[in-house]
């Protein structure tokens, strides 16, 4: 407390002596009177039960395991008298905010059938069947060719097809399993859709996919399928097909994929 202390000692004398100032400070300020009379803890438990429906004379015959019983002290009328500083309106909490928010729902569009009514369509390079046999002796005809080719076969269809009826080739597993390869990236294009009608899968022609069409939440996608030898000369039965709707294309001698091809 001085501001001469030098020595340790005196240091270790000085904070007890400020130790022991505060331990009075304390006891003091539990000691201050309000309004002229000190705060008895006891008084006020007593005053409290006579509040609360006991008398003075009542209060010495009980317990204070009966002073826990409801039925014994009002403390309804406690919570009466605290409710008038205590009162306001209950507020109401939504996760989703107010209640006129409604969620809104995702507008998912669909892809319009191809109107030919309507004007020229804009359509890639015809490539024909003479174009076919004209490179015959060579076999230059590319995939690229033959998916644009079939998409031009589906694109003069009046309506749609079913989709082993147009790709099957009966004369052929090889050219089958090829039709299925072009006609999946077609529907990847965009230029032909995959719908079911009569629960019978079929294609048809379509618009490609717009700007608008994208930001509505469509997307590409593009089908694979696994088609076997077995499923090959199933649907030929099951459909009767005799001759395949998606000309039969010419297979040059040096092919290499004859060995699983048994009609060529």
């Amino acid at each position: 407390m001085s501001l001469s202390v030098q020595a340790p000692q005196e240091a270790v004398l000085d904070s007890r002596l400020l130790s022991t100032v505060s331990t009075l400070s304390a006891a003091k300020a539990r000691d201050l009177k309000h309004d002229g009379a000190a705060f008895e803890t006891d008084d006020f438990i007593q005053r409290l039960v006579v509040f609360l429906g006991k008398g003075k004379a009542d209060l010495e015959s009980v317990d204070d395991g009966d002073l826990e019983n409801d039925n014994i002290l009002d403390w309804e009328k406690l919570g009466r008298l605290a409710l008038r500083r205590t009162r306001r309106a209950p507020g109401v909490d939504f996760m989703l905010g107010p209640l006129n928010i409604e969620q809104k729902k995702k507008k998912v569009g669909k892809r319009a059938k191809l109107d030919k009514e309507t004007g020229p369509a804009v359509r890639p390079d015809e490539v024909t069947e003479d174009d076919i046999n004209k490179n015959k002796e060579t076999g230059a005809v590319s995939d690229i060719e033959l998916t644009a080719l079939l998409g031009n076969f589906i694109n003069e269809l009046d309506e749609p097809v079913n989709l082993f009826k147009l790709l099957v080739n009966p004369h052929s597993f090889a050219q089958t399993v090829e039709n299925f390869f072009f006609l999946a990236f077609l529907i990847k294009d965009g230029k032909v859709s995959l719908l079911t009608v009569e629960d019978e899968p079929c294609v048809e022609a379509c618009e490609p996919m717009t700007a608008e069409d994208a930001e509505a939440g469509m997307a590409k996608q593009q089908g694979v399928w696994q088609i076997d030898m077995e499923m090959w000369q199933d649907a030929i039965r099951a459909y009767n097909i005799k001759e395949p709707l998606f000309p039969h294309r010419p297979i040059p001698p040096e092919h290499t994929y004859a060995f699983y091809n048994p009609t060529q």
